[in-house]
């Protein structure tokens, strides 16, 4: 199947962009960017997945950490 498109909700991307900006401001630029990489690497998974919901894919990702 190939990979879905995921075209997150405008809100979302605002809740996203206003976490980065508290994170830069209150642990770091670095902090801030692995945030950032870690949500585009969640969507690109989903995209991989799209019959998977949510629920699953974040239970699978908690079980390898």
């Amino acid at each position: 199947m190939p990979p879905k498109a995921i075209v997150p909700h405008r809100h979302a991307v605002d809740d996203v962009l206003d976490v980065v900006d508290y994170y830069r401001e209150h642990a770091g630029a670095p902090v801030a960017e692995n945030f950032s990489l870690e949500v585009a690497q969640a969507l690109e998974r989903f995209s991989l997945h799209p019959k998977r919901d949510i629920t699953q894919a974040m239970l699978s990702r908690q079980r390898f950490q």
